[in-house]
């Protein structure tokens, strides 16, 4: 295996992981420590990412506003049906701003880590996401 491809535990940071961004396509902007990354095309999606060390996790986090509108019970409804649906991302709801969708994802890094593994977390962020979103009718709910 190629050393640049397998990144230590201990190497782990954000600025490697603006550089991982960087070369797959996406723009980044670090905000006091964490990276806010776009991809290159264009796409409103902003993924948050945060380098945990105590807890060994590269925190992958995009948050979407439901339309006025949408009854609370609707969105309680899709928010599960996600959680039903899709077992690698986590969709929630706060009871203290219950116009947000939070979708996050948790990449383990205890040992090291493999870029691919941040790069198909970034690709399933912004690439997979919307494509899930719409397929379970958030395209209505969501603006």
């Amino acid at each position: 295996m190629e050393e640049r491809m397998w990144i230590a535990e201990e190497k782990v940071s954000g600025a490697r992981l603006e550089e991982i961004c960087r070369m797959a396509g996406y723009t980044t902007v670090d905000q006091d420590g964490v990276l806010v990354v776009r991809g290159d095309h264009g796409d409103a999606l902003k993924t948050l990412v945060v380098v945990n060390r105590e807890k060994s996790i590269i925190h992958f986090a995009c948050v979407f506003r439901f339309k006025p509108w949408v009854p609370e019970q609707d969105r309680l409804l899709f928010v599960n049906r996600l959680n039903d649906t899709t077992h690698a991302l986590r969709f929630s709801m706060k009871v203290q701003s219950p116009d947000i969708l939070v979708v996050d994802y948790d990449l383990p890094f205890q040992g090291g880590v493999l870029e691919s593994q941040i790069r198909f977390v970034l690709r399933l962020f912004h690439q997979g996401l919307p494509l899930l979103i719409a397929l379970h009718g958030g395209a209505g709910l969501l603006r």
